[in-house]
């Protein structure tokens, strides 16, 4: 394998990383308002609205990939984001700091809220993904030459 092609794998897993670190960090954050005094966000436009941004800033970057490709690198960000908001619901439980989800004084809703939530983060983020692609094709990106 040669160096170019490590370095393009390389920086392709890192922001597929990227992106679902953002998405399931801005999810999870919006859906537990209780414990986040900070920042106070909206569940639905931050379900709609981060896929949709950060699928469309993947499609941007992965431009010069095949759109089977793209898809399947905006399938796993979001598989890794849904990983991130199903860590977050369970981590309690898991760490065992609480032995069950009851006894964090939330209600079983907003969990439950949390986990069908990631469902709808998908579809949004592949959609987002197709569309950063289709823009970069429909405005083509400056090409510069590299000095060697």
């Amino acid at each position: 394998m040669n160096r170019e092609r490590l370095v393009r794998i390389l920086s392709e897993g890192l922001w597929i990383a990227l992106d679902a670190v953002v998405m399931g960090t801005f999810v999870a954050v919006a859906h537990f308002a209780d414990y986040n005094p900070l920042v106070p966000l909206s569940v639905g436009e931050t379900v709609i609205g981060v896929p949709l941004i950060t699928g469309m800033v993947l499609g941007l970057l992965l431009h010069k990939d095949e759109p089977q490709s793209v898809a399947l690198k905006g399938f796993l960000a979001c598989a890794g984001a849904i990983v991130l908001i199903v860590l977050t619901v369970y981590l309690p439980v898991l760490g065992g700091i609480v032995t069950s989800l009851g006894d964090l004084g939330t209600t079983d809703s907003a969990r439950i809220g949390a986990l069908f939530t990631s469902l709808f983060v998908l579809p949004i983020h592949l959609l987002g993904t197709m569309i950063g692609r289709g823009l970069a094709e429909l405005f083509p990106l400056a090409v510069v030459p590299r000095v060697e």
